[in-house]
């Protein structure tokens, strides 16, 4: 008989714990200094509380296309690439306002899509970004970096996005977008900013 897992035990989960702490650390790792953090994090703010911008959701769907919340706020699915961008202009030190961001998001500087097929496009996206053409956005993929989120991004729901309470996307916006909620591991090693240690020291590093 297999015995249910109950993860590793009490030494190995300490190795890891150091080595997450030796990353959190590192000199070798990019990041936003203090001060640029703190602009995109309320750049951020900004965007998700104004009701004529809309909601950008990691969630599977129609990737681009606007759809009306109940609410009467526009929700957008997307994949991981806004975080892309958000991280990497914080770490390049750009400091934009609110309307550069809608800019950047209707001229596809700032991508919805890793990347986007035929079928797709053939719906007629409001938003058709795509990263390997966003400036900002392809330095990370081209750096070897991977994105990864310290509270969780992904919208845990069966059901369309206009069906989630607004509060509730507001805040995975939030979460996708913030810089303060990011951190990059190498790919070659991707599956490491996943680990449950590494995701709680990145967690105790921010607070």
């Amino acid at each position: 008989m297999i015995p249910r897992a109950s993860g590793f035990e009490k030494s190995l989960s300490g190795m890891l714990s150091g080595a997450a702490d030796g990353w959190v650390a590192s000199t070798e790792r990019p990041r936003p200094s203090s001060e640029h953090v703190r602009h995109w994090d309320a750049l951020v703010g900004l965007w998700i509380e104004d009701p004529k911008l809309p909601l950008l959701i990691r969630k599977s769907g129609d990737r681009g296309l606007e759809r009306r919340h109940p609410t009467g706020r526009q929700v957008v699915c997307v994949d991981n690439s806004p975080a892309h961008w958000t991280l990497a202009c914080a770490i390049r030190r750009q400091t934009p306002a609110v309307e550069e961001l809608l800019a950047a998001l209707q001229s596809g500087e700032w991508p919805v899509v890793f990347a986007m097929s035929k079928a797709e496009v053939a719906k007629l996206p409001r938003y058709r970004g795509v990263l390997a053409r966003s400036e900002a956005a392809k330095a990370i993929n081209d750096g070897q970096w991977k994105v990864c989120h310290i509270d969780d991004v992904g919208l845990r729901t069966k059901g369309a996005v206009t069906e989630v309470g607004i509060t509730t996307l507001k805040e995975h916006c939030r979460r996708l977008l913030a810089p303060s909620n990011m951190f990059l591991v190498p790919n070659s090693h991707g599956g490491f900013g996943e680990l449950p240690e590494v995701v709680e020291a990145f967690r105790r590093a921010r607070l």
